[in-house]
């Protein structure tokens, strides 16, 4: 693993600035466009196919219980052994929602403001923004593997997620390396992005997301929402597809 020159090249760089980027055009107020829209802002438009991986939330059930019993919780529910994820499917279920990809970012956002009345549970964590598992990315790193081998990529952080919040960050490994990323000091969580120079693939997590994008040829994608125990979607500017 090294650390390079934090320039990204062209192909890639406004989608990895911060700051308001370009949107494809299209109807704003059609839900069935919400999670492509975003994704033009985040992920450069110039792959075959694209997905989209939803970030897991997570519950404590003890917490739930010293809560409902009128106790105040001041634990933070990531820094407990008994917290466990749950999918956004299984989050709606929690209020009596049916899940429908579509329109699920716009419909988590009424259960939010409307059914928790603004007060989130101390016991349930939101989708972390802008950073995707290890897990996950592994999951991912294998399928691209298994097409074009352990290939040399480009690992992004931004300066959100330095420790310094200096600036950007830029290191350039195997894919079979990722792991000694933890090693680092200089940096926390997971990368912004993930990309090889040869512009076949990128993963991008945007800071202020609870999901990141990836894309990439039809048959990557392919691989990696037929065969997954995460919520990975297909997503295109007219349609968002459950390929599960």
């Amino acid at each position: 693993m090294e650390k390079i020159d934090s320039i990204l090249p062209d192909w890639i760089v406004d989608q990895l600035s911060l700051g308001q980027n370009l949107l494809v055009d299209g109807d704003r107020s059609d839900l069935n466009q919400t999670y492509w829209r975003m994704l033009s802002m985040c992920c450069p438009l110039i792959f075959e196919k694209y997905a989209i991986v939803l970030h897991s939330f997570a519950i404590n059930q003890k917490i739930k219980e010293l809560f409902k019993a009128g106790q105040e919780v001041f634990e933070d529910p990531l820094s407990n052994p008994d917290t466990h994820t749950i999918s956004w499917a299984d989050f709606f279920k929690l209020y009596h929602q049916e899940f429908n990809f579509e329109n699920s970012y716009y419909i988590q956002n009424i259960i939010r403001k409307e059914i928790v009345k603004d007060s989130w549970p101390p016991y349930i964590w939101y989708p972390a923004e802008g950073n995707l598992d290890k897990e996950e990315f592994s999951e991912i790193f294998l399928k691209i593997k298994n097409l074009y081998n352990d290939q040399v990529v480009n690992y992004f952080y931004s300066l959100l997620k330095t420790k310094s919040w200096g600036n950007d960050i830029l290191y350039k490994g195997l894919l079979s390396e990722f792991h000694k990323l933890k090693e680092e000091d200089e940096i926390k969580d997971n990368p912004t992005a993930v990309f090889p120079n040869t512009k076949e693939w990128c993963i991008i997590s945007d800071y202020d997301l609870p999901f990141t994008f990836i894309g990439g040829s039809g048959k990557l994608i392919d691989s990696i929402t037929n065969d997954t125990e995460y919520e990975i979607f297909q997503i295109g500017p007219k349609y968002a597809v459950n390929k599960k």
